[in-house]
């Protein structure tokens, strides 16, 4: 019988075991399997095992403190019963409760308390890890002489020590005091409090603790001082160099005789010696805060300058290096030269990869063009660069991605086994258009055509930034491929990825898993089916690697044939000493990840791209198995990595006051400069292909310009490169002081003024349509500046945006003509139009065509070549020059003639005269 009641208890804690973390246990189990269907199930085993072995360390480490102490204190007034008046058992019955449990609570309280410890211990995995695996900086703060790892590393593991020690410390003194007060050991009487010796014994013991913690709260609250700010520096300044770093050594030298009086039990017999230590603790405390206040205030606020000067070389030191800003390599541009038709032929690459498309417009044009079903969205348009057909070219990719809530028949075999991915993506230059103003299309519609030597094989995405619910693949049901016209294209999936069915009972788990029992009765979902969970990239590499930051902007790339999403990740602290902070960021960045994902098979590869970064190399520490080293990506996905947009943002951000590194000149903020905002807006990074004033080819940059603060002249631009071993590398080209570089905003206000532009715009929209001016670029060209806004124009019953003008400015002239081709050779005279340069193509094709034989050119062909084409541009300045004096000279001639004319001998005059040569 007893044992019959015994498996009933037993059956009944099992099912509220399951009913309470059945589910908690069926979605381990499945995410288990995922881990390791990719490969790291160590990383989650890693984690796992580091929450549960220091959650069941430190709570069994709290238990076994307080428990024994408080055991031992019970133990000794054991022989003395619960004392409480009738009066206190009437009318406060809490009390009475707590004394008639008193030895139960003795093990409850710590155990409740030890599994909250515990539970701390387990969400504190990070600090702990990072402690037990950290790499050091090399570098140290100019304050304390530590390396800046303490900061990072082991400072918060202490912190989190200490805020542990002092929850078993209050924990002690609460449950000694309820056992002495329910004992009464010490009790209050009419004329004050009697406390016997075994409370004043604790007491003193407890209070050595306490003044112990408390040194430690001061010895560690200097180095929290680094992380302060003021108007002036970000860390320790003087006030606090000389007013509150000395206090708090003070506190801590009387909390530490404090802590050895308790200890030796110097406050057994009398008490009146504890209250002087804590009153001068106390004391010290009070005028810490005052005394530091005082100094800025009669000391520092009169010699502002002169007091912080060191503070301030440190805070720009220390900011320059945690933003990544300390190597940026600065070239001063003479502004002098002007731009002339030789010019902008020399950089063609560049003014063929001037973006025209913006990405609003160009994913409404795809929109309606290349969509092809309403359950298909562009989401973005990724800019990158590709090598087509022989010539670097900058690009926007958008993929094609499948929008369940747009299916016109939704229902759950629709949106988890039918309608399972996306399908291929847009390819167009950021450049060119139509006739009609549409953007031109080198890959377009379903299946992909390209008319470049690029090629998309493996169209289907199946893991993407639209991709938000779980889709069984490999069913009985079909499962749609891609829209033929009146009819659909139906192929099973044939990747690696996903969780095998398999067996019933994991059908039945996978029902439990998503909460639905078609899953259990649907006879498509056979054992070889497989469900594809986690197809959101964002949430997908987040549960992975939770710890590090996620760019803003993933994006397609074509490799290969296939389509691969890279992620940028960031390793972020708010720790670094002397270091500006940024709200909701903190004062330290690095991209110190990229991330590829398979858009098919949904692999993830976790590439480290800054080893510099000892946040990065500690968790490769922590997880060895989930980092690779950047010379592993494959070559053709490395050439695509590029220069992330929010990382660059934040750079230029702090780069506007951080560039003054004389402390005079930025305390007074002499020189600072801002981002330029145009229509209220803030100019955003922008990627574009050119030539650096003093790089020797063309690149792939990300660039943004700056203005002084309060003005809207130019005066210096910024780039980040993305090429080869130029990656990451920053630089900034500044304008000289004394002469004027027109500003956007500058620039925009001229255009808005410009006749022409003026009465163009009037006109679109007095017709029933809206123009959409898009965002002006400024592009760098040897030393100058051009600028560049596209035009769009927008029926109001339509939604097709079509691209109509191109704004050219440059100095003070402004060109508006169809094409950007048109528009400079409206402001440059010279440059050959459109027909002359595919004449001249075609001759030099027809020069090339040696009966169809490969065309090998020599190194000292390509030489000589080089030098004929420098002399070229030469000649071309030369003639240009010539021309001007050629025509003045002919009109000279015209003058002379027509007033000789009635002088000349009747004979000469019938004399043909003679022809002036035109060329």
């Amino acid at each position: 019988m007893k044992s019959s009641k015994k498996l009933l208890v037993t059956l009944g804690a099992i099912t509220i075991l399951f009913v309470v973390f059945g589910e908690k246990l069926v979605n381990f189990y499945f995410d288990w399997l995922w881990f390791e269907t990719y490969g790291y199930d160590a990383v989650l085993f890693t984690t796992l095992s580091a929450q549960f072995g220091f959650g069941v360390f430190l709570g069994g480490l709290f238990f076994l403190f307080t428990f024994s102490i408080l055991k031992i204190t019970y133990a000794k007034t054991s022989h003395l019963p619960v004392i409480l008046s009738d009066t206190v058992r009437r009318d406060l019955p809490l009390l009475d409760l707590i004394g008639s449990n008193l030895r139960v609570l003795v093990f409850a309280g710590p155990l409740v308390l030890a599994g909250m410890a515990g539970m701390v211990g387990a969400n504190n995995w990070e600090i702990i890890l990072q402690f037990l695996n950290y790499e050091s900086f090399g570098q140290v703060d100019p304050i304390f002489g530590k390396d800046y790892s303490f900061y990072l590393f082991e400072l918060p593991f202490f912190i989190f020590i200490k805020s542990v020690l002092w929850e078993m410390l209050i924990t002690v003194a609460i449950g000694i005091g309820a056992i002495y007060f329910f004992k009464r050991i010490f009790y209050a009487t009419p004329t004050g409090f009697v406390v016997l010796p075994h409370a004043r014994r604790a007491i003193t013991y407890l209070a050595g603790a306490a003044f112990l913690l408390f040194a430690a709260n001061a010895f560690f609250a200097r180095f929290e001082l680094l992380f302060q700010s003021n108007s002036v520096v970000s860390g320790i300044g003087y006030a606090d160099d000389n007013g509150r770093l000395p206090v708090l050594n003070l506190s801590i030298l009387i909390a530490l005789v404090g802590a050895i009086g308790g200890f030796l039990k110097i406050y057994e017999k009398d008490f009146k010696k504890l209250f002087i230590i804590s009153g001068a603790l106390g004391a010290v405390f009070i005028g810490g805060n005052i005394y530091p206040s005082v100094l800025q205030k009669f000391v520092v606020g009169p010699n502002e300058l002169i007091k912080e000067t060191p503070y301030i070389e440190h805070t720009i030191a220390a900011t320059s290096i945690a933003y990544g800003l300390e190597k940026t390599e600065i070239t001063e541009l003479s502004g002098q030269s002007s731009l002339t038709a030789s010019n902008i032929i020399k950089n063609k690459a560049t003014i063929e990869n001037i973006r025209l498309w913006d990405e609003e417009p160009l994913l409404d044009t795809l929109g309606q063009i290349q969509e092809i079903r309403t359950y298909y969205q562009f989401n973005g348009a990724d800019n990158d660069r590709y090598t087509i057909d022989g010539s670097y070219r900058q690009t926007l990719l958008s993929p094609r991605e499948l929008l369940s809530s747009s299916l016109p028949n939704r229902n759950w075999i629709n949106e988890h086994l039918t309608f399972t991915h996306g399908y291929g993506a847009a390819l167009s230059p950021v450049n060119q258009i139509t006739p009609e103003g549409l953007p031109v299309l080198f890959i377009q519609d379903i299946p992909p055509k390209s008319s470049i030597d690029i090629k998309i094989e493996q169209p289907e995405i199946y893991f993407g930034e639209l991709s938000n619910d779980h889709v069984f693949v490999n069913t009985e049901s079909k499962e749609f491929d891609y829209p033929a016209g009146e009819k659909n294209v139906y192929k099973n999936y044939a990747g690696t990825g996903g969780v095998k069915v398999g067996s019933l009972f994991r059908k039945a788990l996978l029902a439990g898993r998503f909460k639905t029992m078609k899953i259990l009765f649907s006879d498509d979902i056979v054992s070889e089916s497989k469900v594809l969970m986690y197809r959101n990239i964002t949430e997908r590499v987040n549960k992975i690697a939770p710890f590090l930051e996620l760019d803003r902007d993933p994006y397609l790339v074509i490799s290969e044939g296939k389509l691969y999403w890279m992620y940028d990740a960031y390793t972020l602290s708010s720790r670094f000493p002397y270091s500006q902070s940024i709200r909701n960021l903190g004062n330290y960045i690095r991209n110190s990840v990229k991330i590829v994902i398979d858009a098919y098979n949904g692999n993830m590869d976790f590439y480290i791209s800054d080893p510099s970064d000892p946040i990065i190399s500690t968790y490769k520490n922590v997880f060895p198995d989930l980092f690779k080293s950047l010379a592993e990506m494959p070559k053709d996905l490395k050439s695509h990595i590029r220069y992330p947009k929010d990382l660059f943002a934040i750079q230029t951000l702090v780069y506007t006051t951080f560039h003054m590194k004389t402390p005079q000149i930025f305390y007074n903020k002499e020189d600072q400069w801002e981002v330029p905002e145009i229509d209220n807006k803030a100019m955003q990074p922008y990627y574009t292909i050119m030539t650096l004033p003093d790089g020797e080819e063309e690149e792939y940059i990300l660039m943004l310009p700056f203005t002084p603060r309060g003005k809207s002249n130019l005066s210096a631009w910024m780039v980040a490169r993305s090429d080869g071993e130029h990656y990451g590398k920053l630089g900034v080209y500044t304008f000289p002081k004394q002469r004027l570089v027109y500003g956007p905003n500058q620039i925009v206000a001229r255009i808005n003024q410009d006749a022409e532009v003026s009465r163009q715009i009037s006109l679109w929209d007095q017709r029933g349509s809206s123009v959409i001016q898009g965002n002006l670029l400024v592009i760098p060209i040897e030393e100058s500046l051009i600028y560049v806004r596209p035009l769009y124009l927008k029926a109001d019953a339509g939604k097709i945006p079509e691209l109509k003008r191109v704004i050219v400015g440059y100095e003070d002239q402004i060109a508006m003509e169809r094409t950007l081709d048109m528009a400079l050779q409206k402001l440059f005279k010279g440059l050959p139009t459109n027909e002359e340069q595919s004449e001249s193509v075609a001759k030099l094709e027809r020069s090339l065509d040696t009966n169809n034989e490969p065309f090998v050119l020599k190194r000292s062909d390509y030489l000589a070549i080089k030098d004929y084409f420098r002399k070229a541009l030469e000649s071309q300045k030369k003639i240009e020059d010539s021309l001007k004096t050629y025509s003045k000279d002919l009109e000279s001639i015209a003058e002379v003639l027509s007033s000789a004319e009635g002088v000349m001998p009747e004979k000469a005059k019938e004399e043909k005269e003679p022809a002036i040569p035109t060329e």
